[in-house]
């Protein structure tokens, strides 16, 4: 094996290693709202995409969420990352679905509500 191909197939592996997500499986519905929310807030996509149900009307909404995030004032945005979620309220429908309330305790007039849904095993 020369150099070429050793580094080729080290680099490969660091991209593979580099793109892999890394994020805890959530718990429960609560961990699983908690940790969609805290990182839309903060504008970390990669994590809150990971927690989203991929459906096209989800992958469309979470495709406006990050136009708006990303379009919104500077003064806000930083606002909404340092904000703590404040939960009005959390709602067990059954073994696999949940709400969660919740609003931006930057923004009390923000308030969201979330169904969570348990898909093949996963939060």
């Amino acid at each position: 094996m020369t150099l070429k191909n050793v580094l080729f197939t080290f680099i490969a592996v660091l991209t593979l290693i580099a793109c892999s997500d890394d994020f805890a499986p959530a718990e429960n519905a609560t961990d699983a709202a908690r940790e969609f929310v805290d990182a839309a807030l903060k504008g970390n996509y990669r994590k809150a995409y990971y927690y989203l149900l991929k459906d096209s009307t989800n992958e469309m909404m979470f495709e406006t969420l990050k136009k708006s995030y990303d379009e919104m004032d500077p003064k806000l945005r930083r606002e909404y990352k340092e904000a703590s979620i404040i939960v009005i309220e959390r709602k067990e429908i059954n073994d696999s679905l949940s709400t969660f309330r919740y609003y931006p305790s930057s923004n009390p007039k923000d308030t969201t509500a979330l169904r969570i849904m348990k898909s093949k095993g996963l939060w």
